[in-house]
């Protein structure tokens, strides 16, 4: 079945609207390779008839923040790196402790940039000797009183990590383009980014957010109405993250999905080798701008990768994107084609 691609320019009109009750937000710190820009692109492939949506490579959290929730839907943010799923706790639980820890923690030059990087490869830990006084007050306090101790201690912890949790932000928000690898001697806006922290705050009301493997975190969620996406390091690329992916993780996570029960949408590079990887998935792909590139007319090619045909949902979601919604001006324009068909589909859409 022949497929016309389809323009999808993005109208500079009036912002995205919202509606009552369905808080969307943006992220509250730059990331490398961040989906910000292309979430809207990305998001005319999703189901509508899911009631999980799991993002395993959760990262700034712009897929996310900026997907409006919906009543019996659950939304799950998940990431491998430790200190970014603290960040996500204490922005959701600790805003309050968090903005006034950012307030008097401020970085003045590189050698506290460097300081700050040190602290959180534990080259140079917050010390947390809570065990060992829990277990001395336990042994000389009445339980009463070791209760009391207890709360204590335990607030002190939970305060430890809403400074991990501020450390790591700085070394992110002050990175060349966030990277958190240098410093990249700009100005930050630290009330700009505080406003981003609450509006995200309100949006990840009731959302888990866990540290887990990909894999794990895919197999703990799957189901037939989940939404698996995975925006993992692209290939080649990977060098570019805190967290190590190798190839055999690329084989890992093309296997996990291959044997998912849900839907799976996975935002790539498209590069030989992926697309071979998923030559049983559809493949999307997506011509951007490259405003990194000197070349004038540059373009980047983004592959969106299904286990579902996604041609129904795209052109459901056009329709009513035409009917209901506007682009907002700070998204990408290009256009959406397929790329690959694979000869047998992993599973069928049951759309409207």
């Amino acid at each position: 079945m022949a497929w016309s691609p389809h323009w999808i320019g993005l109208e500079k009109k009036e912002p995205y609207p919202l509606t009552e009750g369905s808080r969307t937000a943006r992220p509250f710190m730059p990331w490398v390779g961040g989906k910000g820009k292309l979430k809207k692109i990305i998001y005319q492939v999703f189901p509508p008839d899911v009631n999980r949506f799991a993002d395993h490579f959760g990262g700034s959290g712009a897929m996310l923040l900026g997907l409006p929730p919906k009543a019996g839907r659950l939304d799950v943010y998940n990431d491998f790196d430790a200190e970014l799923t603290n960040l996500f706790l204490c922005v959701r639980d600790r805003l309050l402790a968090l903005t006034e820890e950012l307030k008097i923690f401020p970085i003045q030059s590189e050698a506290e940039y460097a300081m700050l990087r040190d602290m959180l490869k534990r080259r140079q830990p917050i010390p947390d000797f809570t065990q060992d006084e829990l277990r001395a007050a336990r042994s000389i306090l009445s339980p009463e009183q070791y209760q009391e101790v207890r709360e204590i201690l335990m607030g002190r912890t939970r305060f430890w990590n809403v400074r991990r949790a501020a450390a790591y932000f700085k070394v992110i928000r002050y990175s060349y383009s966030g990277t958190g690898n240098s410093f990249g001697v700009h100005k930050v806006n630290l009330s700009g980014a505080l406003e981003l922290m609450e509006a995200a705050s309100q949006r990840l009301e009731g959302v888990p957010i866990t540290n887990r493997d990909c894999c794990h975190s895919i197999k703990l969620n799957d189901g037939p109405h989940t939404l698996h996406y995975c925006d993992p390091p692209y290939y080649q690329a990977e060098d570019k993250y805190r967290v190590d992916f190798a190839w055999e993780d690329h084989l890992r996570l093309h296997e996990a999905l291959r044997r998912c029960g849900g839907y799976a949408v996975v935002s790539y590079n498209f590069d030989p080798v992926i697309t071979d990887l998923y030559r049983d998935f559809y493949i999307l792909r997506f011509d951007r701008k490259n405003s990194l590139a000197r070349t004038k007319g540059a373009v980047y090619t983004e592959a969106i990768i299904t286990n579902f045909d996604p041609r129904p949902v795209v052109d459901y979601n056009i329709r009513q994107m035409s009917m209901f919604n506007r682009w907002d001006s700070h998204q990408e324009e290009g256009t959406l084609e397929l790329a690959h068909q694979p000869e047998k589909p992993l599973r069928l859409w049951a759309g409207p």
